[in-house]
């Protein structure tokens, strides 16, 4: 993406109309102890731009023609919210190391920015308070969340007769911010009392729904907003008692976000998020198809269709107890080397990278982790794109390997989607479909370690 570069100076232009300038946005800054050496602005879309580090470590980009709204900036596997306006000049400075707790805004407009990330570390020291109140009795635990909603509403009046002006496109992100946090208190509060009663809270408890929106597209990316509709369309579901973690509760799930929103994005969105879910953790299972067969029936969305329908090719071409096919992998010199001399006579764990989907340091400290945990495995990450530049960090870069464009492994790769396969010594496929990231891994891995 070709990106944008203008100067680092903050400037204003007085004029009766708003000349071009004057409805530029500029957004910058520095970042100490860097991860990377770029800074990627990001939308609900994706990724606008990539803005290049300096040998200082600063950044600097001017737009245009920037939309006001909501976005956030990516550096490393980090990344934070910045809201924008044209005519704005934003300057961040953070060091990686503490990340949110360091990250400051400046320049104009900026206190819009400083007040969500405060708002932000404050919500997430109540998580920590209000652990101890989930063992409270729904009356107890509703006094204590209709302490903090005062408080939450006397915050926003307050700031809003410091700033009669406040544009309410920025206004509904703070209201964002502040409150449905909160509203996911409730609800993961009303999952954990079902659980531990086996009695469901009457609606009454629920009158925080009265005030949420299920049909906010444009801050579908925004972690307050995007926690508090999956904790709803988990505990809505799992109000119809259907057990949890079976086929009969995806299908639920699925149906639950079908009914509960108008927006098509939102929608999609989760249909596909819960399906892919489902995929790793109980693909296996035959009743699984009704649940592939309601998500197509569900989704609107021609491209989520298209890779489930993938995958499910894909699984089929690397069962569980058949003999991992022959494909061509190269390595880090470029030599070329066959799929069956990668296992050396050792239970293998083959993952299969798409750079797009994971991070290098998330995966580099996973792999790292379960290396760890179970060093009786050998644990090889195979670059599905051809990028021999391509590595990763404290990871071996003998055990890294690459896909080369003409590999027959890309036939039980057609989705693109990440995979990881557990291989016998024999190269016999124990689980050819499982997920790195999945809670399930450890339990897969040890019974692979035991073989």
């Amino acid at each position: 993406m070709k990106h944008l570069l203008l100067s680092f100076i903050l400037y204003s232009f007085v004029s009766c109309s708003p000349s071009k300038e004057e409805l530029r946005t500029y957004f910058g800054g520095k970042i100490i102890n860097p991860k990377s050496n770029v800074v990627l602005l990001c939308n609900q879309f994706g990724v606008l731009d990539s803005i290049p580090l300096h040998e200082d470590a600063t950044f600097s980009a001017t737009y245009d023609s920037l939309p006001k709204g909501l976005y956030y900036f990516k550096h490393g596997p980090e990344h934070q919210y910045v809201y924008l306006e044209p005519n704005d000049s934003v300057l961040v400075r953070l060091n990686t190391w503490v990340f949110d707790e360091s990250l400051v805004f400046s320049g104009a407009h900026a206190e819009k920015n400083n007040l969500l990330k405060t708002t932000f570390l404050q919500s997430e020291k109540e998580d920590r308070d209000f652990y101890k109140y989930q063992t409270l009795s729904p009356t107890a635990f509703t006094e204590k969340i209709a302490i903090l909603v005062q408080q939450k509403e006397t915050e926003i009046t307050a700031y809003t007769e410091r700033n009669p002006t406040v544009d309410a496109q920025f206004l509904q992100v703070l209201k964002i911010a502040k409150m449905y946090p909160i509203y996911s208190k409730v609800e993961r509060y009303g999952m954990r009392f079902q659980k531990q009663h086996d009695s469901i809270l009457p609606a009454s408890f629920y009158k925080h729904r009265q005030n949420s929106s299920l049909q906010l597209d444009a801050v579908l990316f925004y972690n307050p907003y995007n926690h508090y509709i999956i904790n709803r369309f988990y505990n809505e579901t799992f109000q119809k008692g259907v057990q949890k973690g079976t086929p009969a509760f995806s299908l639920a799930l699925l149906e639950t976000i079908f009914n509960s929103t108008a927006s098509e994005n939102i929608k999609n969105t989760y249909l596909k998020q819960v399906l892919l879910n489902h995929f790793y953790t109980q693909v296996t299972s035959v009743k699984s198809a009704v649940v592939f067969q309601a998500f197509l029936k569900y989704s609107s969305n021609p491209a989520d269709k298209s890779t489930i329908q993938k995958l499910l090719h894909d699984v089929t071409m690397l069962e569980g107890n058949k003999y991992l096919p022959e494909f061509s992998v190269t390595n880090y010199n470029g030599s070329t080397i066959s799929s069956k001399a990668l296992l050396q006579g050792e239970n293998t764990v083959l993952f299969f990278r798409n750079n797009t989907q994971s991070s290098k340091n998330w995966i580099s400290s996973r792999i790292q982790h379960l290396q760890k945990k179970f060093p009786k495995l050998r644990f090889l990450v195979i670059e599905m794109n051809e990028n021999t530049e391509e590595s990763l960090p404290e990871i071996d870069i003998k055990k890294l390997f690459y896909l080369p464009a003409t590999s027959s492994a890309h036939a039980f790769l057609t989705s693109k989607m990440q995979r990881t396969v557990l291989l016998q010594s024999n190269g016999k496929v124990f689980h050819g479909f499982a997920a790195i990231s999945s809670k399930k891994i450890e339990e897969q891995l040890h019974m692979l370690q035991k073989k």
